[in-house]
């Protein structure tokens, strides 16, 4: 039996990028999907069955795997987090087997790849892969891959809209703002993210503060980040101010992602892969980075498609307009449009003619 195209990501987004390939292309040759605990859920729900390794994985565990079943091809994702991925890049190489890594994000390059390099990367867009030159990629290995995720996304945007669940109990009549919250203030105390000026909770408590001042019923759901402990996040929520009109709502880490986003009137949040489904999905999103002293982290802001509110007095009146005005919100919807249209580019083909031009004949 031919030895099997592998797959391995270690991050929930990767693996959405490799998981929706294999959903879509599976069959078209033998594969196999190694993970981490975050993302072996991700594959399971595509029907895959991973080896999953422990987060405490030894480079010695790898290789012990890999000898004991070799791959022929190496496809990743990429994470700023432990180097699951580089690890294999470099067994990869000791094998003598090509990798690609296939990005997800567009943030944080440099320390997606300091750790090492794969063979070739698979770009999100061009302006990505202009970065990748930067970071001294050659470009003859740098394939334009889009975002298969998001094209996923797009692909089923009705599906995905009808009908949708409430993700909690909520009175009716209310306006539905859904928080996407991110690890910032833990991922800066560790080391492995920069500064940002602010953290998650910052970011929340302009968006809560607009809330109040729009003196209509609110209903506020905060999704957490798969990485978050939200019980912190939780212990400052206790100290804000009540305010009857605005209900605050702590969304279960089971709650599906995409029904929450259908759910909701306007989704705010910091650059979550999430703010950019929701764009995908129609829904008017806005990013609060209340001091931001860092380079700007959300995509479609970068590109012109949507604001960033990094001033704190100015956010909140621009939030409490969005919040409170559905005239506000539809025009943010219609100037986001084209974001969606132009990102969910489905590289799915160039990802194959790779993997078909490195397998044996």
């Amino acid at each position: 039996m031919m030895a099997p195209v592998r797959f391995a990501a270690r991050d929930p987004g990767g693996a959405n990028v490799l998981a929706t390939l294999l959903a879509r292309h599976g069959t078209l040759f033998s594969h196999d999907v190694w993970t981490l605990p975050r993302a072996t859920p991700v594959f399971r729900q595509s029907g895959c069955a991973p080896l999953e390794f422990a987060e405490n994985f030894t480079p010695a565990a790898l290789a012990a795997a890999w000898r004991n079943t070799p791959a022929a091809l190496l496809l990743t994702g990429t994470s700023h987090y432990e180097s699951f991925e580089p690890a294999l890049w470099s067994l990869a190489r000791t094998h003598g087997v090509r990798s690609i890594a296939v990005l997800d994000s567009w943030i944080n390059l440099t320390p997606r790849f300091a750790a090492g390099r794969p063979d070739c990367v698979g770009a999100v867009d061009e302006g990505q892969r202009a970065e990748l030159v930067e970071l001294g990629f050659p470009p003859d290995r740098i394939l334009l891959a889009g975002h298969p995720w998001l094209a996923r996304v797009a692909a089923t945007r009705s599906e995905r809209l009808a009908n949708p669940p409430p993700p909690h109990p909520a009175p009716p009549g209310g306006v539905n703002v859904l928080f996407v919250s991110e690890c910032i203030a833990a991922d800066v105390a560790q080391g492995v993210n920069a500064p940002f000026g602010f953290d998650e909770f910052d970011s929340f408590q302009c968006l809560h503060e607009a809330a109040c001042d729009a003196a209509i019923p609110v209903n506020l759901a905060v999704k957490f980040h798969p990485y978050e402990d939200p019980a912190c996040f939780q212990k400052r929520l206790r100290e804000l101010r009540p305010t009857p009109a605005v209900r605050v709502i702590p969304l279960p880490p089971e709650t599906n992602p995409s029904g929450a986003v259908a759910w909701a009137d306007l989704v705010a949040g910091i650059s979550s892969m999430l703010l950019l489904e929701a764009m995908v999905l129609g829904r008017p999103v806005v990013s609060v980075q209340p001091g931001l002293m860092r380079e700007e982290t959300f995509i479609a802001t970068r590109r012109g498609f949507a604001d960033t509110l990094t001033d704190r007095a100015a956010g909140k009146i621009r939030l409490r307009e969005l919040i409170a005005n559905p005239a506000a919100r539809q025009r943010e919807m219609e100037r986001q449009a084209s974001f969606g249209k132009g990102t969910a580019l489905d590289g799915d083909r160039t990802i194959l003619d790779w993997i078909r031009s490195q397998l044996p004949a």
